[in-house]
C-alpha cells in the first residue's frame, strides 16, 4: 500500500479540463497537487518543488513531453515519470519509455481509477528501487566488515530477500525474474500467475521463452543487454493459448547471488483494442466524407443540368409558339418537351437520394410504398416469417414525403422480423382509411378528429414488457446488441409522424407479440399536384422593363425571347457586377430584376441586397438551378418577390413576372 501522506504530483499537461480532472481526483486521494500547462512551466517548477512523481502529457507547445522526460531524467533519475498521451501509437509509448518513461496511459482515460492504478504501481516501483539501491549498498558494506560481520551478513540478506520477495509479490505489475546465464525463470510473483493462468511454481524454471515470445528463437534481446534498463513491446502466452500483448521493463538485479534480469510489465490489451476502435471510427468517418462529397457532386452535376434544361425547355416552349402561329405541326416539339419534363424529375430524384433536396410533402399514397417495402423484405427475410398485407383497395393519400414514409414502414417492419428471427412467426401489414370515432380507444389524445389512414404493423415475437414499451421512443433506448442498432429508429418514426399531425400507439404483452398503429391525416383527391396546363392558354402579358442577370448567356438569351413575345421590354447581363454598375448609374432604368443565385464574383442573393440599398422597393425575382445558398423562405423574407426552380417553365415565368410587378 502506497503512503500517500506527503507525496507531491506534478502534472504537465496542455489541456486545462484534463489537468483538472486529474489534480481534483488525486487530491481527492490524498496526493499534494502541482500543475502547468506546458512543458517548460512544468520544469521550471519541478526544479523549484521536485515532485515524487509527474504526470506528463507528450503533444505540448514550448517543450514536448520527450524533452520534459530527458530533463528530469537527468536531474532526478529516481523520480516516477508517468506518460498520459492521446496518440493511441505505440511507438510514441516506447520512444516514451526510452527516455525514462515508467509508465504510459492511453487518453481518454474513461476510469480514473486507471491512473490511481498507474500512480500506485510507479510508487511501488521507485520504493522497489530504492529498496534494491539500498539492499545493494548494504551488500557492499557487510562484503567489506569481511568474515567479522559474515553471520550478521547473511542474515540480513535473507531479511532484506524476504522483504524484496515480499514487495514483489504484492506489486500490482507483472514481475519475472531471469537467470541471466541460463534464461530460466527464477521467480513470478502472484500478477504474473495470475495473467498466465497457472500457479507462480509452474512457471519458476521454465525457459524464458517458453512464456514470453513464445515464437522467436534463441532468446530475446533482454538477455544480451548491455545497459541496465530497456522497455520494448513483447508477447505473453497463456496457459489456455492466448497470446497477451504488453509493454516490458528490464532491469539487470543481483538475485540470489546471480546476475538476473527483472522484468515488469503492463497489459496492452486495452490499448491495442482502443487503437482497433479508432481505425473503425476513421474508416466511418471516411465513408461518410465520400458520402459528403457524392452529395455535393450530385448538387453541382444538378445545377448545371437544369441550366441545360433551361436552354432546351425554353427554346421548345418557343419553338411551339411560333409554330402554332403558322399552325404547323408540334407533335415532335412537344415529345421533346415531355422528355425535358421527365428529365427535369430525373434530377430530382438524385437530389433526394444524395440528401441535398429538402424533404418535400405532397399528396401520396402510401399503399405503394408498402406493397415495394413487402417486395423487399420478402425477399430477405428467412423462411420461418410468413408475411401478410391487407391493403385497402381505395386506400386514401396523406401529405408526405417518400422517403420519409419508406423508412417508417422499414423500419417498423424490420424490427418485428428481428422479434421473431428465433422462433419465427407472421409479420402482418395492413392499411386502410379509418375514421377517427372508428378507432377512438386506440387514438393518441393530442389527435385532432377527422379522417386518417391507418397504417398497422403487427408480429408474433416475444413482445414487450411495461417497463420497456415506456421508453421504446426514447432516443438511443433499445434492446438490441450494440452492433445491431443505435436505438434511434423509433424516436425518429415518432418525430417524423408528429411532423406529419399524425399520431402512432403500439400494444404488447410478453409472448404475444406487438402491434403498432399510425395515423395519418388523409387529404382528397384534390390534393394532387395539377398537371401542367396546355400552351394554348392565355398568359398574362406586359410593357414593363425588366433586367434578366445570369453568367449563362444562352439561359438568359431563352429567357429574354420569352418575356419578348409577352411584350416586355428586356435587356441581359451575363455579369453580376456590371449589372450592379450599370443599376447604380440609372436606378429607374428597370421595372423588375431577374437573377440567377449560383454566379463568380456576386451571386444572385448579394447583388439583391445591394440593389435593395439603392431602391428598396425594386421588384427582385431569383431563379436557381440548385443552390443549399438560400431558401425560398430566407428569399422571400429578405425581400425577394419571387423564387423559381429551373428549368422554367413559359407559363410559370409569365405568371411569376406578373404577380411580381403587380405586388
Amino acid at each position: 500500500m502506497v503512503d500517500i501522506e506527503g507525496k507531491t504530483i506534478l502534472i504537465i499537461d496542455d489541456e486545462e479540463a484534463i489537468r483538472q480532472s486529474f489534480a481534483d481526483y488525486l487530491e481527492d486521494m490524498g496526493y499534494r497537487v502541482l500543475t502547468a500547462e506546458n512543458g517548460r512551466v512544468g520544469v521550471d517548477m519541478f526544479d523549484r518543488e521536485r515532485a515524487d512523481l509527474v504526470l506528463v502529457d507528450l503533444r505540448m507547445p514550448k517543450m514536448d513531453g520527450l524533452e520534459v522526460l530527458a530533463h528530469i531524467t537527468k536531474k532526478s533519475p529516481a523520480t516516477p515519470l508517468i506518460v498520459v498521451s492521446g496518440t493511441g501509437v505505440i511507438s510514441d509509448a516506447v520512444e516514451a519509455l526510452h527516455q525514462g518513461a515508467w509508465d504510459y496511459i492511453l487518453k481518454p482515460v474513461k476510469d480514473l481509477s486507471v491512473l490511481a492504478h498507474s500512480v500506485d504501481m510507479a510508487f511501488e516501483k521507485a520504493r522497489l528501487k530504492e529498496e534494491n539501491r539500498r539492499y545493494q549498498d548494504h551488500l557492499e558494506q557487510m562484503v567489506a566488515e569481511r568474515t567479522s560481520e559474515l553471520h550478521r551478513t547473511t542474515e540480513n540478506l535473507r531479511r532484506n530477500e524476504k522483504q524484496f520477495r515480499s514487495i514483489l509479490d504484492n506489486i500490482r505489475a507483472g514481475i519475472i525474474i531471469v537467470d541471466i546465464a541460463t534464461a530460466r525463470i527464477v521467480y513470478t510473483n502472484p500478477k504474473t500467475a495470475e495473467i498466465v493462468g497457472v500457479v507462480a511454481e509452474a512457471i519458476n524454471g521454465c525457459l524464458y521463452h517458453d512464456i514470453l515470445d513464445p515464437e522467436k528463437p534463441n532468446g530475446g534481446r533482454e538477455l544480451d543487454l548491455d545497459q541496465g534498463t530497456d522497455s520494448s513491446e513483447h508477447i505473453l502466452k497463456t496457459h489456455s493459448g492466448v497470446e497477451v500483448p504488453i509493454l516490458t521493463t528490464s532491469t539487470r538485479i543481483h538475485f540470489n547471488g546471480k546476475e538476473c534480469l527483472l522484468l515488469s510489465f503492463f497489459d496492452l490489451s486495452v490499448q491495442k483494442a482502443a487503437m482497433v476502435e479508432k481505425e473503425a471510427l476513421e474508416k466511418q468517418l471516411r465513408h461518410v466524407q465520400r458520402i459528403e462529397a457524392i452529395g455535393t457532386l450530385a448538387a453541382g452535376i444538378a445545377h448545371d443540368f437544369n441550366n441545360i434544361l433551361s436552354v432546351i425547355l425554353g427554346s421548345t416552349e418557343l419553338a411551339i409558339m411560333e409554330a402554332s402561329e403558322r399552325q404547323q405541326d408540334t407533335r415532335h416539339m412537344f415529345q421533346v418537351k415531355e422528355a425535358g419534363h421527365r428529365a427535369a424529375d430525373l434530377v430530382q430524384q438524385i437530389l433526394t437520394i444524395s440528401r441535398q433536396g429538402e424533404l418535400e410533402k405532397r399528396p401520396l399514397r402510401i399503399s405503394l410504398i408498402v406493397k415495394d417495402v413487402i417486395k423487399m423484405l420478402r425477399a430477405t427475410l428467412p423462411t420461418t416469417i410468413d408475411m401478410v398485407h391487407e391493403i385497402e383497395k381505395n386506400a386514401g393519400m396523406t401529405l408526405a414525403d417518400p422517403a420519409q414514409i419508406h423508412q417508417i414502414v422499414m423500419n417498423l417492419a424490420t424490427n418485428a422480423a428481428h422479434a421473431m428471427r428465433d422462433t419465427g412467426g407472421t409479420l402482418k401489414l395492413k392499411l386502410k382509411n379509418v375514421d377517427l370515432d372508428d378507432t377512438a380507444s386506440f387514438m393518441d389524445s393530442t389527435l385532432n378528429p377527422g379522417a386518417y389512414l391507418r397504417l398497422t404493423v403487427s408480429d408474433t415475437g416475444h413482445g414487450m414488457d411495461p417497463e420497456i414499451m415506456e421508453r421504446i421512443f426514447d432516443p438511443y433506448f433499445s434492446t438490441k446488441n450494440p452492433e445491431e442498432g443505435t436505438g434511434l429508429g423509433l424516436a425518429v418514426v415518432m418525430g417524423i409522424v408528429r411532423n406529419y399531425k399524425g399520431a402512432i400507439t403500439v400494444q404488447s404483452e410478453p409472448g404475444y407479440g406487438a402491434r403498432f398503429d399510425l395515423f395519418f391525416p388523409r387529404v382528397d383527391d384534390d390534393g394532387r399536384p395539377e398537371q401542367p396546363q396546355s400552351s394554348s392558354v392565355a398568359l398574362p402579358r406586359g410593357t414593363e422593363r425588366i433586367l434578366i442577370v445570369d453568367d449563362e448567356k444562352v439561359i438568359g438569351v431563352i429567357e429574354r425571347k420569352m418575356l419578348e413575345t409577352l411584350g416586355y421590354q428586356v435587356h441581359v447581363e451575363s455579369d453580376s457586377l456590371e449589372a450592379l454598375r450599370r443599376f447604380k448609374e440609372n436606378p429607374n432604368q428597370c421595372d423588375l430584376v431577374i437573377s440567377d443565385v449560383t454566379m463568380p464574383k456576386l451571386p444572385g442573393d448579394a447583388l439583391a441586397r445591394e440593389l435593395f440599398k439603392i431602391r428598396p422597393d425594386l421588384p427582385v425575382i431569383l431563379c436557381s438551378g440548385f443552390t443549399t445558398r438560400i431558401t425560398e423562405n430566407e428569399a422571400k423574407s429578405m425581400g425577394i418577390r419571387e423564387y423559381l426552380s429551373k428549368p422554367i417553365q413559359l407559363e410559370d415565368f409569365a405568371n411569376a413576372v406578373r404577380s411580381a410587378l403587380d405586388r
